[in-house]
């Protein structure tokens, strides 16, 4: 099933974008939910939330800008070696000499180049987002999905009851909601139209208690399904949904911002020791807008998944992405290229270790870098990708 390539088609043909990126807020590109509770944003938004939104376009800036500087930086050939595969030259190859290694060097620009298009808030020529806001949700808290029964009375995303022959009929009767149940033992369905005017079944055990333990954070893909007068599925445009667990924000073991992570580097201490809660969004929204394309679930190396992904069938055809928790980076470095290119924790590391290395100082801003690190392996246990 295709998820979230419109999104990309959007950016065919080098369309000629502009940036809007004075003083943006979280809610320009999400439509984020209200309240400062069930999944609420409301507590999170100001500074937190803002301040990451720059953190991420900040980072993501200077990623880009020293991969256009390949040729003369070592450290960005050592650093895309290690996170993408891409074997250390001193060019990014041509069209005539080496066109593979110059696609594959354009398909990691570009996956990061779209994720800062986004967070930017990227404009066409017309005035026009180049994304609307109102496919992209953004909850803090997974509490906003209630329970229900697989024989409770079915509904679409206009929580319209379901009707066959002009019967009511109940969520397991539904064939792609019975496909759900079915296909995976534990599932059951949680409704987030109790909450929320966003209606739709998440297919999952855990649902409304997801964000209970320690997970991050978790990636929708969303089709909207409506039913027409002859009682058939009319798909509408796809959505993205993220939900950002509680403990994404409160984990005391991340550092609140780059500042704070680049103060706690030394000589030899982990880069992930180094890579701020804000993190946590960007990792999201590399699933929001690449879908298919990145790996998800138990594929996902370096992310924590203490349950089977959702099954994706619902009245907003839901499908959970992942769940992140930062682990090894050692696992994001030992996958084959391919994966490697399509892994959203590889992208995260790539970027701390760009913004740590050449990021600048800007008083005490929360993105203020001031010292600049690379990072290598060490050569003695444990080995970690220390700062040097």
């Amino acid at each position: 099933m295709e998820r979230s390539n419109f999104l990309l088609g959007l950016l065919a043909g080098l369309l000629l974008l502009l940036s809007c990126n004075a003083e943006l807020l979280i809610t320009d590109m999400f439509t984020v939910q209200s309240g400062s509770s069930d999944g609420g944003c409301d507590t999170r938004l100001n500074p937190v939330l803002d301040n990451w939104l720059s953190e991420c376009t900040i980072s993501l800036d200077k990623a880009l800008e020293k991969m256009d500087d390949y040729g003369q930086e070592m450290a960005v050939r050592r650093s895309m070696s290690k996170f993408f595969g891409f074997k250390i030259e001193r060019t990014i190859g041509n069209e005539e000499d080496n066109p593979e290694r110059l696609a594959t060097f354009q398909k990691i620009r570009n996956y990061i180049d779209y994720v800062k298009r986004f967070l930017d808030h990227a404009k066409q020529r017309n005035g026009e987002p180049v994304y609307n806001r109102d496919l992209f949700w953004l909850h803090c808290d997974s509490t906003f999905l209630t329970a229900q029964s697989k024989t409770d009375r079915a509904l679409d995303f206009q929580a319209k009851e379901m009707k066959k022959d002009d019967k009511f009929i109940t969520i397991e009767e539904v064939a792609s909601y019975q496909k759900a149940l079915t296909d995976e033992s534990k599932s059951k369905p949680w409704w987030s139209g109790k909450i929320t005017d966003q209606n739709g079944y998440y297919f999952t055990e855990k649902g409304g208690d997801y964000c209970q333990s320690t997970n991050l954070g978790v990636t929708a893909a969303v089709q909207p399904l409506v039913q027409d007068a002859d009682g058939h599925a009319v798909v509408k445009a796809p959505i993205a949904g993220i939900i950002l667990c509680p403990y994404s924000f409160d984990n005391d073991k991340a550092p609140n911002s780059y500042l704070e992570a680049n103060n706690l580097l030394a000589k030899g201490v982990a880069l992930e020791t180094a890579v701020p809660k804000s993190a946590t969004l960007l990792h999201e929204v590399f699933h929001a807008l690449h879908g298919d394309k990145f790996l998800s679930g138990d594929k996902e190396k370096c992310a924590y998944t203490p349950e089977p992904c959702p099954y994706p069938y619902i009245a907003y055809l839901i499908i959970m992405l992942t769940s992140d928790i930062p682990d090894d980076i050692a696992e994001c470095m030992k996958l084959k290229p391919d994966d490697a290119q399509a892994n959203p924790e590889n992208y995260v590391f790539f970027i701390a270790h760009m913004f740590h290395k050449f990021g600048e100082e800007d008083e005490d801003e929360p993105w203020s870098i001031k010292k600049n690190w690379d990072f290598s392996m060490t050569r003695s246990k444990p080995y970690v990708y220390g700062a040097s």
